[in-house]
């Protein structure tokens, strides 16, 4: 289990600053 929540968080890790990025592009490109 303990691999699996550091694999887990890991994907959020990676994720969620791409998600982040990608709504500052929308953002930049919108203005």
């Amino acid at each position: 289990m303990g691999k699996e929540n550091d694999f887990i968080f890991g994907l959020l890790v990676e994720i969620i600053p791409l998600g982040f990025h990608g709504i500052l592009i929308r953002l930049l490109h919108a203005g």
